[in-house]
């Protein structure tokens, strides 16, 4: 996972929906489309998981959404009722995969930057790290890593995480996006 960061970290993320190849002089380019077609791969199988998995009953992310909805136009008539209904399916299906692609992709650039703000801003407070560890070793011990599920049991670390998310995260928005010329 850190390579696939790595390789996507800066501008090159940019030209992941380039629709041209033949850019090939950029420095990395070679490293960047290995990393792009691993990263597509990687999705495409959680898609082709959760396509297999699908409850209609058990909406639980976006694929489920998207295959419901899907489903929902195919019970009405449209538009696979179309001539072309296997290539209507064809592109849907595409579709999904480019949209967790995307999804993927967007949540990289902007989770690793949250989580070093996040750390950084943490790191100033080692009696609020002490709180939290204290937390997490009644609520969950050492034998394991947190889940989700956890989450409601662990009020100090989720107020924690929301007040690092105001203090934190905004100084990177604000920063990212400011003139300092002036």
């Amino acid at each position: 996972m850190k390579q696939i960061v790595e390789i996507f970290t800066g501008v090159r993320h940019m030209l992941i929906g380039f629709p041209f190849d033949f850019v090939v002089s950029l420095p990395g380019q070679r490293r960047f489309q290995k990393g792009r077609d691993a990263i597509r791969k990687f999705t495409d199988s959680i898609v082709d998981e959760l396509t297999k998995n699908f409850d209609p009953h058990h909406v639980n992310n976006y694929v489920d959404a998207y295959l419901q909805h899907k489903n929902e136009l195919e019970k009405k008539g449209k538009p696979s009722s179309f001539m072309f209904p296997l290539l209507f399916s064809l592109i849907l299906e595409a579709r999904l995969k480019a949209n967790a692609l995307n999804l993927f992709f967007e949540g990289t650039e902007s989770t690793g930057s949250t989580t070093t703000s996040l750390l950084i801003e943490l790191s100033k407070h080692p009696d609020v790290q002490k709180k939290i560890q204290e937390e997490l070793d009644t609520v969950v011990g050492r034998e394991r890593l947190p889940s989700w599920i956890d989450r409601p049991n662990l009020p100090y670390l989720d107020a924690t995480i929301q007040e690092l998310y105001r203090v934190a995260a905004l100084f990177l928005v604000t920063t990212m996006y400011s003139n300092f010329s002036k």
